[in-house]
């Protein structure tokens, strides 16, 4: 397989025994590039995209509610703010494409307001506003097209080689949020499948990197007193962006 680096444009010959398709929303695109006549199922894009607002809840509360279409919608308290999600809406457009636009941030405030009867959200209140696309794998039966709220969030592990590309596995679908979840089972897969030799996963027992933290507080504390002449301020932040690499971002 020959790749290209896309920022200085140099190429690499690699070998492999195995390659994974784990480019999330991009995963039919990459199908499609791979072998063109290959049967490939539908993915649907699902923009879900969530605001960053002036506080309006508690620093110690959380609210959740059902909107009036019948939808999720919470407000979490975050750094002094309040973070609000969050939409569930079709996206056809190209994945490289994508941004969170103005009507979409109108309508996930105007949902809000008819959720929260005096809340009175406005554009004004929006400090920052951000976004992605959810792969979905195809469509229940019978289910709206154009609907994306009610398709499960079921992945699949498929192995390429039905569709003549021997040594390429699709992973489809999943979440962002069970991501690691999903990559043991990608893993799993491989040893059962594969003549691959690997030890049993670690994942569950690993931090992710530089986010070895067992208390945060303690943490903060113990980083700003080891720094004084640097504002506490700075440090817990430096602490809650950049974890145990904070003292990378002083050098």
């Amino acid at each position: 397989m020959v790749i290209r680096d896309c920022l200085d444009g140099s190429r690499y010959d690699v070998a492999a025994q195995v390659v994974l398709n784990c480019t999330g929303p991009w995963v039919d695109r990459l199908l499609s590039l791979a072998q063109p006549t290959a049967d490939s199922r539908p993915l649907r894009r699902s923009e879900g995209i969530h605001l960053i607002t002036r506080p309006i809840v508690k620093p110690d509360s959380a609210v959740s509610a059902i909107t009036p279409r019948g939808r999720h919608c919470f407000l979490i308290p975050w750094r002094g703010h309040t973070l609000i999600g969050t939409t569930d809406t079709l996206y056809d457009g190209d994945p490289d494409d994508y941004r969170v636009t103005a009507r979409a941030i109108a309508a996930l405030i105007d949902e809000v307001n008819a959720t929260f009867n005096g809340l009175d959200l406005t554009i004004a209140d929006v400090r920052h506003a951000y976004g992605g696309l959810r792969p979905l794998v195809g469509a229940p039966e019978g289910a709206v097209k154009t609907e994306t709220y009610a398709a499960s969030r079921r992945f699949e592990i498929r192995d390429n080689a039905a569709d003549g590309l021997a040594g390429l596995i699709t992973v489809e679908g999943g979440k962002w949020t069970t991501s690691r979840a999903l990559a043991e089972k990608v893993v799993d897969h491989l040893r059962s499948s594969t003549r691959l030799v690997m030890g049993q996963s670690i994942s569950a027992r690993q931090y992710l990197t530089h986010s070895g933290v067992r208390e945060m507080d303690l943490f903060e504390k113990e980083i700003a007193a080891a720094h004084p002449t640097v504002a506490r301020k700075t440090m817990v932040c430096l602490g809650r962006y950049y974890g145990t690499a904070y003292h990378e971002i002083l050098a």
